[in-house]
């Protein structure tokens, strides 16, 4: 009797490992035929927490600490809010939100508005100041999950969802949409 051969079993196929070439020319936003040269980041922006947010964020002071409100929710919405105020800028030039020294006494607080987990209404209260040519700062001042947050005379506010952002400005007692940037 003949004996049979051992089947070669298939083998799981490998991931191919791209290989970065820095001469190598690929498509960008401009043209099918460009080589990156160089790369920057031109902003570092600083999160920041004022002492009464913090207070009322932990208790203290003889204050109830706020419930669903961690450092981290509220850093990760700052970040993602400055980085969509950034893109809104750069599209519409008149909308201004950062606070050089010239402004220092005109208020610019932007309220920035994400539903949770729990679909409650998340409201953070951020000022952005401008410190060095790269350098911001982001100051949470205050946070409160709540739906009818108060909202004054010409604040800002930046409606976060899963589809898009809204810039919206409240003036005599209702909302002007400003802009409006597709996620």
């Amino acid at each position: 009797m003949s004996k049979k051969r051992p089947r070669i079993l298939k083998r799981p196929t490998e991931e191919l490992i791209k290989v970065e070439d820095d001469l190598q020319f690929e498509a960008n936003a401009c043209s099918q035929n460009a080589r990156k040269i160089s790369s920057y980041e031109c902003f570092h922006f600083e999160v920041w927490i004022d002492k009464h947010c913090l207070l009322r964020q932990f208790g203290g002071e003889n204050e109830e600490a706020r419930k669903g409100i961690g450092i981290d929710i509220l850093e990760d919405l700052v970040s993602r809010g400055f980085r969509y105020l950034t893109a809104i800028f750069l599209e519409n030039p008149n909308f201004k939100f950062i606070k050089f020294v010239e402004d220092r006494e005109r208020d610019m607080r932007i309220v920035i508005k994400e539903r949770n987990d729990d679909g409650e209404m998340l409201n953070i209260v951020v000022e952005c100041h401008y410190i060095d040519i790269s350098l911001y700062e982001l100051t949470i001042i205050t946070a409160m999950v709540i739906e009818d947050f108060r909202i004054s005379d010409n604040q800002y506010v930046l409606q976060v969802n899963n589809e898009n952002v809204t810039l919206k400005r409240f003036v005599s007692k209702g909302y002007q949409n400003i802009h409006e940037l597709k996620l």
